[in-house]
């Protein structure tokens, strides 16, 4: 709190000054006690109003009582500061025909501007679209209108809850995002959106992009806050030929910059860049050159720290720990031999600790080693699995078995359930290739499907399904699953709370899945 008294003292108001409040997400999973921190804090910092991005309430409920309930309960803590309130409607405010006419009756429209001093302020509404071209025509034009009769102020601000911008400058289509060439023409100073509950900061045809964090609600897609991720709101000071704007986290101040979407975005590639290439093993192998593949997307050099984790009981690695610089623009190539001394055993799998040093921040990653493993089934042999993994490369047993055999034209499933083998669903996946790929799910109770479909990231697209009786063993033709005499296998479990996996990490690049290779 000294912190923020001492900044009052100094961004104090002025002759020809006023100042605004800039509220990010309460929700959803709001956190009351956060966002009523921030409220005290606004409270003594004494803005001549407030201004939210959206996504006030909870919402997402089907009886009115309720959602007035939710409004009249945070209007009651927004009114304790005791200034001018502007709202801008998000998704978890808006979300039904019943929710829209509340919202028009305790807020009023959805979609307005006003002006104070020589700044002009326009809140739209995007809280029920996900692209800027579902939003209506006559929004957009009456944007248009808008900014025309208001040119002669000298700054502009705008808002919107979803960050439209936002995933065109991802996509590389920023300069060519209509609601961005809107805002260009009419040279609108200042944009501000919310929903995804980190902040950062883009600069980008002179415009100021503000993705503001979330003021109380969870986080969801960062959760460190060097990527943004923290409670905050935005202090702006308006004067005759300057904005100061400065992003407040509960007791700490930031400059506007310090977590930029151009740094997000390149710190994010980076880590993207780094892929450790399976371990190889099979009946015969039990060792292998392993290769750790870094590409630095930045334009400065990253100096990178790494450190094995590993069980000596089952693993050799030549090289534990040891550093490296990237320059920036480049790619690295770095080797390491792996052993196993019990291929059946390969858990708990090593993992790679890296600590990576970029030019103003740290940051670490952590890389389980994946394992290929090459299994040859014999007509009337069996291979029994015991234990399956965490994402975290940790084992469980599962006090039963998984079980696979073969003959000339089969291949066998079977699962005991010996010492409460429990499992809420079991999958198995076989892979042709990435576009022919058998879904077989058995849940605990009920008929077994079937479902045919191609791999896409960390699912199947499904073409074709169908349903099976349950049965105690399961079969499956070798013509639907083989080719040249082998397939890709894979097996996920759910369990209660958890989910395992035979390959770890769960993905659908279905040639780093367990090779099956039928001698028959």
């Amino acid at each position: 709190m000294k912190k923020l008294f001492s900044f009052l003292f100094i961004f104090g108001h002025f002759c020809f000054a006023f100042t605004f409040v800039v509220l990010g997400d309460r929700t959803g999973g709001a956190k009351n006690e956060i966002f009523k921190k921030i409220i005290e804090e606004i409270r003594i910092l004494k803005p001549d109003f407030i201004i939210n991005v959206g996504d006030l309430i909870e919402g997402n409920k089907k009886d009115s009582l309720n959602i007035v309930k939710e409004w009249e309960r945070v209007l009651r803590m927004l009114k304790e500061v005791g200034v001018k309130l502007y709202f801008t409607p998000g998704n978890h405010d808006i979300f039904s025909e019943l929710s829209e006419k509340i919202y028009l009756s305790l807020i009023g429209k959805t979609y307005y501007s006003f002006s104070y001093d020589n700044a002009h302020f326009i809140v739209l509404d995007n809280s029920r679209y996900n692209s800027y071209f579902e939003m209506p025509q006559e929004m957009i034009d009456w944007l248009e209108k808008d900014l025309q009769a208001h040119k002669k102020y000298r700054w502009k601000f705008v808002f919107f809850h979803r960050p439209f911008w936002r995933y065109e400058y991802e996509k590389k289509k920023l300069k060519d995002f209509p609601l961005h060439q809107i805002f260009k023409k009419y040279k609108v100073n200042y944009v501000f959106s919310g929903h995804d509950h980190f902040y950062t900061y883009l600069f980008y045809d002179s415009i100021h992009y503000f993705q503001v964090g979330p003021s109380g609600s969870r986080y969801k897609i960062y959760f460190d806050e060097k990527e943004g991720a923290f409670q905050n709101y935005l202090f702006c000071k308006v004067e005759k030929n300057e904005v100061t704007i400065v992003v407040i986290k509960p007791g700490s101040i930031f400059q506007k910059e310090k977590f930029s979407l151009e740094k997000i975005i390149s710190q994010k590639r980076f880590k993207e860049g780094i892929k450790l290439v399976p371990l190889k093993i099979s009946e015969q192998r039990e060792e292998d050159t392993i290769k750790l593949f870094i590409t630095n997307p930045l334009d400065e050099k990253v100096k990178v720290s790494f450190l094995w984790e590993f069980s000596s009981e089952n693993y050799l690695i030549d090289i534990e720990k040891g550093n490296f610089v990237l320059e920036g623009k480049s790619k690295g190539i770095f080797q390491f031999l792996v052993k196993i001394k019990k291929p059946s055993q390969i858990y708990p799998l090593p993992r790679l600790h890296l600590f990576i040093d970029y030019q103003e921040t740290k940051d670490s990653l952590v890389l389980v080693l994946p394992i290929k493993r090459e299994i040859t089934l014999k007509n009337g042999e069996f291979f029994t699995f015991e234990e399956l993994g965490r994402e975290d490369g940790t084992s469980v047993n599962l006090k039963g078995k998984i079980i696979i055999s073969c003959d000339k034209e089969n291949l066998y499933l079977n699962y005991s359930e010996e010492d409460h083998f429990l499992f809420d669903t079991l999958f198995f996946y076989f892979a042709k290739n990435q576009d022919t790929i058998l879904e077989i799910k058995i849940p605990k109770e009920g008929k077994i499907s079937w479902s045919y479909g191609r791999g896409i990231d960390t699912k199947i697209e499904k073409f074709k399904q169908r349903e099976r009786e349950r049965r105690e063993e399961i079969k499956v033709p070798l013509k639907e699953i083989l080719t040249n005499n082998h397939t890709y296998f894979n097996i996920k479990l759910h369990k209660e709370k958890e989910v395992l996996y035979l390959k770890i990490p769960f993905d659908f690049d279905t040639k780093e899945w367990y090779q099956l290779n039928f001698d028959r």
